[in-house]
């Protein structure tokens, strides 16, 4: 047991109501909130992509830059490799964010937020070790080749749908010199 690490439980059944579903989740709920757990239920795969242009748009990434042009020269020198990962990694855990470890992606730091709302995934600029990557798409595991020029699921939703997102004022953005204000 850690209170700072998030767990998952898969529930799968072959017949049932989303009725009785729901009433044996919420009753596990209420079991676990009396000894301090909070259990919360979530999609199966948080960071799915949307398949089609009719797909739920809140089920949809939302990319988000971190603007670091504001620290000063020192301090974004410290941000270089892993330091920026660490970096975004004590903004999430400022706002109430816990890690959210998936064994099927190795190269991304994911979080979910204690309410159980929001998800968060920081995808990693070092690719597997192994030329072939695992994607999961509807319960289904997928080889897909990650030859040096190809980008993630991820990374290409978000170019094909915000494809200027790197244009000033067109993006959503974290002021950097913010955050380490609100995190003192």
């Amino acid at each position: 047991y850690d209170p700072e690490q998030a767990f998952e439980m898969v529930i799968e059944w072959m017949v049932s109501t989303g009725n009785s579903i729901s009433e044996i989740v919420m009753g596990w709920s209420r079991k676990a909130a009396s000894t301090g757990l909070h259990l919360v239920p979530i999609p199966a795969d948080p960071f799915a992509l949307p398949f089609s242009s009719k797909s739920d748009p809140l089920r949809g990434p939302i990319y988000i830059t971190l603007s670091i042009d504001s620290l000063p020269k020192m301090a974004t020198k410290l941000l270089e490799g892993e330091g920026l990962f660490n970096f975004q990694e004590r903004i999430l855990v400022k706002f109430g964010f816990i890690p959210f470890h998936d064994p099927t992606t190795d190269n991304q730091r994911q979080f979910v937020h204690v309410s159980g709302s929001i998800f968060v995934m920081i995808p990693s600029k070092n690719p597997a070790s192994s030329p072939y990557k695992s994607v999961r798409k509807r319960g289904k595991l997928l080889k897909v080749d990650n030859n040096d020029t190809a980008c993630s699921p991820h990374e290409e939703y978000i170019t094909r749908h915000f494809s200027g997102v790197k244009q000033a004022g067109e993006s959503a953005h974290i002021d950097a010199k913010a955050c380490i204000q609100c995190m003192n």
